[in-house]
């Protein structure tokens, strides 16, 4: 699977997760195997947070398998954070 524009190989994804709260917002909650240049990665990453407002960047963890390498196997942990419909909030 691509990452959208960024060129980024996204493997299948390991977990996601919905967390429900007794008050406040939920949380669904994504952890994304990644490879691509740390360019692509960073880009990436920015395309998330600046297109989806509420997302954030819970963990990144990136490692090359030689010094030389151009390619970073990366796992990034995101959280959507949302109100179900019907909540009793008013907005």
């Amino acid at each position: 699977m691509s990452g959208g524009g960024s060129g980024l190989l996204i493997d299948q994804s390991r977990e996601y997760r919905l967390d429900r709260r007794t008050s406040g917002p939920v949380a669904y909650r994504i952890t994304l195997p990644l490879r691509g240049s740390y360019a692509q990665l960073r880009a990436f990453l920015d395309s998330v947070l600046r297109e989806m407002p509420i997302a954030s960047v819970d963990a990144l963890r990136f490692e090359r398998k030689r010094a030389g390498d151009t390619q970073l196997d990366a796992q990034v942990h995101l959280s959507l954070y949302f109100r179900p419909e019907g909540d009793g909030v008013r907005r």
